[in-house]
């Protein structure tokens, strides 16, 4: 299963009404476990034309410069970023 199917499968749960008023806690948990594997989705971070600047997609907080990326995460928000598209 791919990180994708699992959070169309937890999607999917979090849409039954009774599981939020009959057990909160599970859904709870499923909403938490989707949040967490969207961050491990890779997203391309925002860049602004003329600058070496990049934000992040996510929460829009700063993050290293376009010619040297420092890490693969927002140390902001812990979201997984791509910078293929932008390095090349």
């Amino acid at each position: 299963m791919t990180v994708d199917e699992a959070i169309k499968q937890f999607k999917e749960r979090l849409g039954i009404p009774d599981y939020k008023t009959q057990i909160p806690e599970y859904y709870e948990a499923m909403e938490l476990a989707v949040e967490v594997l969207e961050k491990q989705v890779p997203k391309e971070p925002i860049t602004y034309n003329g600058t070496n600047r990049a934000d992040c997609p996510v929460c829009r907080e700063a993050v290293r410069g376009i010619k040297n990326p420092f890490g693969s995460y927002c140390s902001g928000c812990g979201q997984k970023l791509d910078w293929k598209e932008v390095t090349e």
